[in-house]
């Protein structure tokens, strides 16, 4: 079994005496950590999308310039 001693002066800190690691029990950290994360994946994948988007409405322009090219001759 571990033992855990408290970090002075850090309430939400405890060091594990075999490995003499720090570790953090905030959970409402942890849990802020993780939604934060989940947002910066999102914001990420949305920002993917849009320029597929914007790339696709290029293409899309550059094929109607050259239709109505066509069409003026």
């Amino acid at each position: 079994m571990t033992n855990y001693a408290k970090v002075e002066e850090h309430d939400d800190l405890i060091r594990d005496m075999h490995s003499k690691a720090i570790l953090n029990i905030d959970n409402q950290a942890l849990i802020e950590h993780r939604k934060k994360k989940e947002m910066m994946k999102k914001v990420l994948n949305n920002s993917q999308k849009i320029e597929n988007i914007e790339n696709q409405i290029s293409e899309i322009k550059q094929m109607l310039s050259i239709l109505i090219d066509k069409n003026k001759v």
